[in-house]
């Protein structure tokens, strides 16, 4: 386990109750169920939000955008009982302007859910352009963001990237989401760019939060390069390695709800 050095502590400020953004109505129920066929967090349409079979660790994750070697401490229940959670504001909000804080209030008053931020210095991976210059196509139109503040996404394989009208600041939010420490954007490329797409051989280090094993799913080709020779060859840039200051979030106290 690596050792994480404290370097900044900051803690998050108290909402008045009318700075506070809050649900309209809201259902919490623990979920029983043996068999799990659907889990996660799904904004919905006219200001509507579903979580199903979720715990609260990655209520958490949802609500305050974050990695989950990001979050720490707590219960150890967090990451066990799972919940169904059915919300609905009072108009229609998008996920980052609504949505998502008020998704933070339900948990702090549902769950007396408490946190702080730190800044800590861990491992993570830089990513620069590499000496051969960046590979990627320019998007050369202008687009609408969506609810969730982007033009458009990207979407993850085992072993492939691909994404259309997409930032490389996306782009390093989504390796970290594969990867095992977090990747840090320092290309300095801007804009959008169309048609980013990567495959690559996954080893024992990605994909960790899929599930054990994850890695090895179907992969096309097992002799393909890895990704960190993928990720040069294909899109002309490149990651390395190092020590960075990475902002985590600390549950300080959080109890089970009261169902309704």
């Amino acid at each position: 386990m690596r050792t994480a050095v404290l370097l900044l502590v900051a803690s998050v400020p108290l909402l008045s109750q009318t700075q506070k953004q809050s649900f309209e109505v809201a259902s919490v129920k623990r979920n029983t169920d043996r068999i799990l066929t659907v889990s996660g967090v799904q904004p919905g349409p006219g200001g509507t939000l579903s979580a199903k079979a979720t715990t609260l660790k990655d209520l958490i994750i949802s609500a305050y955008q974050i990695k989950q070697r990001e979050v720490f401490g707590g219960p150890a229940w967090i990451e066990s009982e799972r919940y169904d959670i059915e919300a609905k504001a009072s108009e229609p909000v998008g996920w980052d302007s609504g949505l998502r804080p008020m998704l933070k209030t339900l948990l702090a008053d549902r769950f007396q859910l408490r946190v702080h931020t730190e800044s800590r210095e861990m491992p993570v991976y830089t990513l620069t352009v590499a000496k051969s210059g960046a590979k990627l196509k320019k998007l050369d139109e202008e687009c609408t963001p969506g609810p969730d503040g982007h033009c458009g996404g990207y979407v993850t394989r085992i072993g492939q990237i691909t994404g259309q009208k997409v930032s490389i600041a996306q782009l390093a939010d989504t390796l970290s989401a594969i990867m095992d420490r977090p990747v840090t954007d320092r290309t300095s490329l801007v804009g959008l760019y169309n048609d980013v797409k990567m495959e690559w051989v996954p080893d024992e280090t990605q994909y960790n939060t899929w599930g054990v094993g994850a890695y090895k799913r179907l992969v096309s080709d097992p002799s393909g390069a890895g990704l960190f020779s993928a990720i040069q060859e294909q899109l002309g840039l490149k990651l390395d390695a190092a020590k960075g200051s990475v902002e985590v979030l600390v549950i300080d106290s959080a109890t089970k709800p009261t169902e309704n």
